[in-house]
């Protein structure tokens, strides 16, 4: 036994002790409780006092006292002290109900397809005696009928609006009023579709014999455990097959088509018993259509329902209607074998003949393969022509993996199911949404649903159903589609290659995807864009020995492009501590907003492999206007000067900012405020640079006469003397 077992028996029989001390506890509640709480979880119930959960039980018990029989018994409500005995965070759903299939499933789809989150699920079920006339407990026998019935007891996030609570009580009540249909009605359905296949074999309708013999093996395979029967009703043709309409053949419907307003298909966004597609149908040979109803099932799988049409015949060989069966398909029918499916398997063969490729080789195998993957809704839906030209793009796939796109449009403009291919490392959730977006737009619907699988190979597969509206549907060009498709899948590094091959030739674009293509960090690849990324190669390129450096100043693309810049350091080697380099710009005047570093990690062309890019965001100190169109060239030499040791780092360097100096006017300056010491200044460094930033044009007048009485250009001119 494990130990979270151990504690909740420990937990239970607190509560039974609890129980058992209240005079308002009989011998049933104490069993009832006991079996109420015997699936349980001792971490279900962490946020429940002993006291609590004996409440929860005393509550359950009553609620379950009396049901009426053959009808469903619904509670939702928020516990509060007292009125249940406990109060919490949590709302109760509980649903007292005859024993049946799907109720539980049913039940959590229609809170999942209401985003109404489970926090607990107690569902036990027991065999006993109500009365026949009240529904009560009963004690003896008399009066009294053999119950087998399920509990369903939910807590979910509490939901705070008495009318949101009302809404899903009702929803609650016509989910199980279909399950209870399609349960008490499914030996029924199985007995109609049986009836047949029976006037099928004993009066052949004018179809060609290998074709019946499918179909009717089909009907058998659907009722043998492939199908789960939901609804069936019968019509007839009233005003002739050709143009009349199709009309329900009384006491026919079983299931939850036993309600004369349910219809599953849609036509001008109206639910009908007739649509183009039935008629297309009823007038073509083939004596059964497979495809998928408008309505979602509300029954096992909230997923849009299978419909099935069987065509019916008289005595003569004539039309006079169709039975419809809707369901879902069962899981076998999506795992097992095309070769072990009716219908399938012929379809598959017919591929196979068609393609010309033969059924032994290398590429007949593969096509195999391709169809026993083909998503299996689609496989039942498609047309023959279809199918062969996707099947033999695909086949293609399989020798020169790329972006691909197969589509198949509904033909009454239902739908568009779209199957795409994207390379497997290029593939991730963002770029699913992205590529379902741009469909949905390429086909002016909407995604309804996807699925993703990966097929043996490098490819990822997506499905898009993509919801249409009434109109005609778009026919883009599948070529166009799948560039754009590309585009959009498109890595970071890819397009980083493609920039290098733009921008270099031969040997030198080889030699650089070779040392960069994955040199970039995710973390760098959120920040820039592949074209910041060539450029920093760029200067990652100059540096050739551990330790080397190179700086550049550039505009905060994403501040204030006035008032904050950018500063990027290259270093060869290994990071730069910020104790290096934040006091050099510190005394230029600046302060740094934020700070992120990366890794480079190169391939092994250049002297150094690992670079070290600081990406540091700078404002003024006075949040002053930083003109980076003149002073770039001056701060990046003022910063490189002072990191070689050819200037000091100290507040003089702050002019270079502030007075657009060149870092050797600034030593200029710095040179006369020694000699000012030298020959008995008071005033320390820190205070004449300081002076002189704060009375910048004092400092300018400084600099210009310097420049006059030397012979020298201004430096504050485009031209400077070095010399």
């Amino acid at each position: 036994m494990d130990k979270g077992s151990d504690r909740f028996k420990k937990l239970l029989a607190r509560v039974n002790k609890i129980l058992k001390k209240s005079s308002k506890t009989s011998e049933e509640l104490v069993s009832f409780a006991s079996h109420f709480f015997a699936n349980g979880n001792a971490d279900d119930f962490v946020d429940y006092k002993p006291e609590e959960i004996a409440a929860i039980a005393r509550s359950a018990f009553e609620f379950r006292t009396q049901r009426q029989l053959g009808k469903s018994k619904i509670r939702i409500f928020n516990p509060e002290q007292d009125q249940n005995g406990w109060s919490g965070s949590h709302t109760v759903i509980e649903v007292l109900n005859d024993d049946m299939p799907f109720l539980v499933d049913s039940v959590l789809d229609e809170l999942a397809e209401s985003a109404i989150s489970i926090v607990l699920l107690l569902h036990p079920v027991e065999k006993i005696k109500r009365l026949v006339k009240t529904g009560a407990i009963a004690s003896s026998g008399k009066g009294s009928s053999d119950v087998r019935e399920s509990f369903i007891h939910i807590h979910v996030e509490r939901i705070g609006s008495p009318a949101r609570c009302e809404k899903l009580l009702k929803r609650l009540e016509v989910v199980l009023k279909e399950v209870r249909l399609a349960v008490i009605d499914w030996s029924a359905m199985m007995d109609r579709v049986n009836k047949v296949i029976d006037e099928y074999k004993q009066v052949p309708p004018p179809i060609p014999v290998d074709e019946l013999a499918e179909s009717l093996e089909f009907l058998n395979w659907l009722i043998n455990g492939h199908f789960t029967f939901l609804g069936i009703r019968q019509y007839t043709f009233e005003g002739g097959a050709e143009t009349g309409d199709l009309v329900a053949v009384k006491r026919s419907s079983l299931g939850i088509l036993r309600d004369a307003k349910v219809e599953v298909l849609r036509r001008a966004g109206k639910l009908v018993s007739m649509t183009p597609e039935v008629r297309d149908f009823l007038q073509d040979p083939a004596p059964l259509i497979i495809a998928k109803a408008n309505v979602k099932a509300k029954v096992h799988r909230r997923t849009h329902m299978d419909y099935i049409g069987i065509k019916m015949f008289d005595l003569q060989g004539r039309l006079k209607g169709e039975l419809r069966l809707i369901g879902l398909f069962t899981s076998v029918a999506y795992t097992r074998s095309v070769k072990a499916i009716p219908i399938l398997r012929r379809k598959a063969m017919r591929m196979i003949d068609a393609s010309g490729v033969g059924r032994d080789g290398h590429s007949g195998k593969a096509l195999q393969n391709i169809l026993e993957n083909y998503p299996r809704d689609e496989l039942f839906q498609i047309d023959d022509q279809t199918l062969l030209q996707n099947a033999l793009g695909m086949l293609r796939l399989s020798d020169r993996p790329r972006t691909a796109v197969f589509v198949r449009k509904d033909k009454f403009d239902r739908y568009v199911s779209a199957l795409v291919f994207v390379p497997r490392e290029r593939f991730n959730t963002d770029v699913r949404v992205k590529i379902g977006n741009f469909l949905a737009q390429a086909y002016d619907g909407r995604i309804s649903a996807h699925y993703t699988s990966f097929p043996e190979g490098t490819l990822t597969r997506i499905q898009y159903i993509i919801g249409r509206n009434e109109d005609q549907t778009p026919s883009p060009d599948t070529a166009d589609l799948e560039v754009t498709i590309e585009d959009l899948t498109r890595t970071w590094s890819d397009n980083l290659i493609a920039a290098i091959k733009s921008q270099n030739d031969g040997a030198a674009a080889r030699a650089l995807i070779k040392n960069y293509a994955k040199a970039f960090s995710p973390s760098y690849q959120d920040v820039f864009t592949p074209a910041q990324g060539l450029a920093d190669i760029g200067r990652m390129e100059k540096l050739s020995d551990i330790g080397g450096l190179s700086i550049e100043f550039g505009a905060d693309a994403h501040g204030d492009e006035e008032c904050s810049a950018r500063l990027k350091l290259y270093h060869c080697g290994g990071p730069i501590p910020l104790s290096d380099r934040l006091p050099i710009l510190e005394k230029m005047d600046f302060r740094a907003i934020n700070e992120r570093s990366y890794e480079i990690t190169r391939g092994h062309g250049p002297a150094c492999d690992d670079v070290w890019v600081h990406d540091i965001v700078l404002q003024h100190v006075k949040g002053q206007k930083i003109h980076l169109e003149k002073l770039k060239d001056r701060l990046e030499a003022c910063f490189m000067a002072v990191w070689g040791g050819q200037a000091e780092n100290d507040g003089y360097n702050a002019l270079v900012l502030n007075q657009s100096f060149d870092w050797r006017d600034v030593a200029m300056l710095r040179a006369y405020g020694k000699y000012l010491r030298q020959v008995g200044a008071s005033f320390s460094q820190a205070y004449m640079a300081a002076t002189l930033v704060r009375h910048g044009a004092i400092a300018t007048w400084l600099v210009d006469l310097f420049h006059t009485r030397f012979g020298a250009y201004s430096s504050r001119g485009d031209a400077y003397n070095k010399a």
